[in-house]
């Protein structure tokens, strides 16, 4: 080390070298690296952690409370609307637990007597084998002795087309034997038909 040393005093250093107390450079002697210093990441890291569970606890305590809120006020809204309803509501006078009048059953009229009703069976019947005028089935509820009087309400009681009785009974005899319109007009009046009933009859069966 050749650079003067009046500049420097004892112990110091220059380009790795120390002036010693006599004058003379001395090279700086190699001391041992210095082991490397460990930064304290735990506990940072540890405040971190204790931080994150802090913020997603109170993220969950923020949800639950929001969901009690909207609980409590879907809550309250049903109440009220309840409650309204139930106000609305119409109010009756009438107790709870009293009976509902029936409407009275409509009157089908008085009983019939036991020949009225055996007199509407057997016309019934007799329709259901044949064609009739309604002279001709009270005629023939007579002849089977009947009354007048059983006879003629039987008759009526029934609901009968007469109309379609006469066609039924112009078909019948065009099975059987061969008429003329005229003729055959003749024959359902002599059966107790009308004249209008008798022409609707024969008109209807195709002659």
């Amino acid at each position: 080390m050749s650079e003067s040393t009046q500049q420097y005093k004892p112990g110091d250093i220059a380009n790795g070298y120390v002036l010693g107390q006599d004058g003379s450079w001395q090279p700086l002697p190699l001391a041992a690296p210095a082991a490397p210093v460990k930064k304290k990441h735990r506990v940072r890291n540890v405040t971190l952690a204790v931080a994150a569970v802090a913020t997603i606890y109170g993220i969950a305590q923020a949800s639950s409370g929001g969901d009690d809120d909207a609980s409590s006020t879907t809550g309250t809204y049903a109440d009220t609307r309840v409650a309204d309803d139930k106000a609305d509501a119409p109010k009756t006078d009438a107790p709870a637990d009293q009976a509902v009048e029936e409407a009275p059953a409509e009157d089908d009229g008085p009983d019939m007597t036991a020949g009225q009703e055996n007199a509407v069976g057997s016309a019934q019947d007799y329709l259901d084998y044949s064609a009739f005028s309604r002279k001709g089935l009270i005629d023939q509820l007579k002849y089977e002795g009947y009354s007048v009087a059983d006879a003629n309400f039987a008759v009526d009681h029934i609901k009968v087309d007469w109309n379609e009785q006469a066609v039924a009974s112009a078909k019948d005899y065009l099975d059987y034997d061969s008429f003329s319109h005229k003729g055959l007009v003749d024959q359902l009046e002599y059966e107790g038909f009308t004249p209008e009933q008798a022409e609707y009859g024969v008109s209807h069966a195709g002659l």
